[in-house]
């Protein structure tokens, strides 16, 4: 029926993806778990407990005794019996009949067979009181005893022979999971409204790209379109110019041939008078001379002669004056015409007298008319008194200088690095940090790193010692944490990780809330166990596209389950985590995140804040936890701890989403049995707390 609706869907693209979804669910289903515990024993189903050995670690056992991996009443191992040789760090047990440090475990020789050992090597738990579980003495002399893991008890089909793989009959169809194909429909849902949201928003910065083209190519064509009429302008105005100067190069054409013909005209009568004259003169010498003849005088005639005026200095020199002009007599007359007069006074220097230019006093300079690629700023003085008839001119009355000659586009400069912080750590390696700010901000389309990229946040590592070192003196397995921190724990209840996983995950949420000192001084913790929507209504209503107007119930209708808002009393949260009920539902993991943030905004002002994120699935949209991830890291640190193979694939996502460096902030368990080992408890709680014990 399936691949009935799948025939339905016209994309190609949507059938592939919707299709390549419903089989990774299908084979997720079949998928066995890679691993259940570091090893296991294969006993005969409906058996009292006899078996062969099949595991790393298990060695012949003794005559008559099976292997029952069985911790008992309480969990603490007093009546476990089975075969585990080695402890939890590998150390190869030593047989409790051999002599160790002078005693045998602190039991009573008498009672041996009580406790489970004997002249053999498997672990035990012979001090309840003492261990916490099952431990042995090691054979190696620098490990003087330590905790072992149980081995997970498989069983073999009815009627199979121990050991041996019995080949079932016929092929079934199992029930159908409908939870499952549910979960994968959501999630579907879910990528296309991640897509859809993406494509929206592609859209959305698409149509302010084209808005501000069309805006900028508007801009440049009313630009232009100015400049053409301007040019259009000047073309009609250089247009006219050259007809008006072709019409007055006619007319001046026209004027010039007439002025040269009267040139011409008033030289030829200029010429002819000047030749009058001299005719006239020449006649009139001749007959003065015989006028004179016949009056019985002398024949000889001078004429007084004098020299050309002399101008004297005139008596002021401007606004008018006097000047005299004088001459002296050249020949003296003899029966000729009298001296003219030799002394003349005439007017001279009738000019204004100049008016020297006065300026004031300069202005202030003004702004720069560019921020960057090169200004100007200038300053003026005013003329007090303009400069009349030849005075002196003004002297400059405008400066201008250049400024601002950066370049526009100029990146960033960045500062000197700051000092190292302290280790996020304080063993199994943690890491030490130190920034640089920038002194001069970037310029037009220059860049400037990010505050957490390469070139202005590095890393080291520090505190390299193993974590177990600190504890091993006090017989414990697990720290302590002894630092001052509001914590907000998110733990996935979807159905991908089962009730085993689930039940894991609790036990070891449980066991990390032990181990947290809770107190007003040091540690404050907020639990959140989250699912997500399991219809589509709910979806609609979670995601906020749905059209009614119906109030979001963030517990029923997303899976968000406040166990405990800050608290101090961190043994009430565990208990309470304990008796949890599976959601199995959808993993809304953005709306966790906006949930823990508000819980943040609640915590203390002196304390750091973490979060820390529990999980074994990819989120139903991993678009929106990484907008959410985003904002929970402007307010706190944030720890991813993903689980699983079904995690792998988000694993890479996550360590983009986790705080700087995400070495310290992403602790990868391979399968839900690593949730409760020691180690995996040590690493999350190193990396949550600076200070531990």
């Amino acid at each position: 029926r399936v691949q009935q609706e799948l025939q339905k869907l016209r994309s190609v693209v949507a059938k592939q993806y919707v299709d390549g979804h419903l089989q990774e669910a299908f084979a997720e289903s079949a998928r066995l778990h890679p691993s259940k515990i570091r090893g296991a024993v294969l006993v005969q189903a409906g058996s009292s407990g006899g078996g062969a050995a099949a595991a790393r670690g298990a060695t012949e056992l003794l005559p008559g005794v099976g292997c029952s991996e069985d911790l008992g009443p309480g969990g603490n191992g007093s009546s476990y019996r089975g075969c585990v040789t080695t402890t939890a760090k590998g150390f190869v047990c030593q047989s409790w009949t051999a002599n160790h440090s002078g005693a045998t475990n602190g039991s009573d020789p008498e009672n041996v067979n009580t406790w489970g050992v004997g002249d053999h090597n498997y672990c035990r738990n012979p001090t309840p009181l003492e261990k916490e579980t099952i431990w042995c003495y090691t054979a190696d002399p620098n490990q003087e005893w330590g905790y072992c893991q149980p081995l997970e008890e498989l069983q073999a089909p009815e009627g199979a022979a121990q050991s041996s793989c019995a080949i079932s009959e016929g092929c079934k169809i199992g029930p159908g999971d409908c939870g499952k194909m549910r979960d994968r429909f959501l999630i579907i849902l879910a990528g296309v409204k991640d897509k859809e949201d993406q494509l929206n928003e592609d859209k959305s910065v698409l149509e302010q790209e084209c808005a501000q083209t069309h805006s900028d190519l508007m801009e440049s064509i009313r630009t232009l379109g100015m400049e053409l009429r301007e040019q259009e302008t000047e073309l009609a105005m250089a247009t006219k110019q050259i007809q008006d100067a072709t019409s007055a190069e006619s007319h001046a054409n026209r004027a010039r041939l007439q002025y040269v013909k009267e040139y011409h005209r008033e030289l030829k009568e200029c010429c002819d008078n000047v030749n009058g004259l001299l005719r006239e003169a020449c006649s009139l010498e001749k007959l003065r001379a015989e006028l004179l003849r016949a009056e019985g005088g002398e024949v000889k005639i001078t004429d007084c002669e004098v020299s050309e005026w002399t101008d004297g200095e005139c008596s002021k020199d401007c606004e008018g004056g006097t000047q005299e002009r004088t001459r002296s007599i050249l020949a003296h007359r003899e029966n000729g015409t009298h001296c003219p007069p030799m002394v003349q006074k005439q007017d001279c220097n009738l000019q204004h007298c100049p008016v020297d230019c006065e300026v004031g006093v300069w202005s202030e300079w003004t702004a720069c008319t560019a921020g960057c690629g090169g200004g100007v700023r200038s300053r003026i003085r005013q003329k007090k008194v303009p400069p009349k008839y030849d005075g002196e001119d003004c002297p400059e009355t405008e400066q201008t200088v250049p400024c601002n000659v950066g370049r526009c586009n100029s990146d960033c400069v960045l500062g000197e690095w700051g000092a190292w912080t302290a280790c996020s750590k304080a063993c199994d390696t943690g890491h030490r940090e130190r920034r640089r700010g920038v002194e001069v901000d970037a310029r037009g389309d220059g860049t400037c790193p990010q505050a957490d990229s390469e070139a202005r946040l590095i890393f080291e590592e520090c505190n390299t010692d193993v974590c177990m070192k600190m504890i091993e003196e006090d017989h414990r397995t697990v720290l302590q944490c002894n630092s001052k921190l509001d914590l907000v724990i998110l733990m996935d209840g979807s159905g991908s990780l089962e009730e085993y996983g689930f039940q894991q995950a609790k036990d070891m949420s449980a066991r990390l809330l032990r181990s947290l000192q809770g107190s007003a001084g040091l540690v404050q913790v907020a639990f959140l166990t989250f699912g997500g929507p399991t219809t589509l209504d709910a979806f609609e209503r979670c995601t906020g596209s749905s059209k009614s107007n119906d109030t979001v119930d963030a517990q029923r209708d997303c899976g968000m389950h406040w166990v405990s808002h800050f608290t101090s009393d961190t043994q009430a949260v565990a208990a309470r985590v304990m008796d949890l009920p599976f959601p199995m539902s959808t993993t809304m993991t953005s709306m966790a995140l906006a949930e823990a943030k508000t819980e943040i905004a609640e915590g203390r002002t002196d304390a750091p804040s973490v979060t820390l994120v529990i999980t074994d699935a990819k989120p139903l949209s991993a678009r929106k936890t990484a907008t959410a991830a985003e904002e929970m890291k402007r307010n706190a640190r944030l720890i991813w701890v993903p689980i699983g193979p079904l995690a792998d694939e988000t694993v890479g996502s996550m360590k983009a989403w986790a705080s700087k460096p995400w070495q310290d902030n992403v602790i990868h368990l391979a399968d839900f049995d690593a949730l409760t080992a020691p180690h995996s408890l040590n690493l999350i709680i190193s990396s949550l707390c600076p200070y531990v014990a």
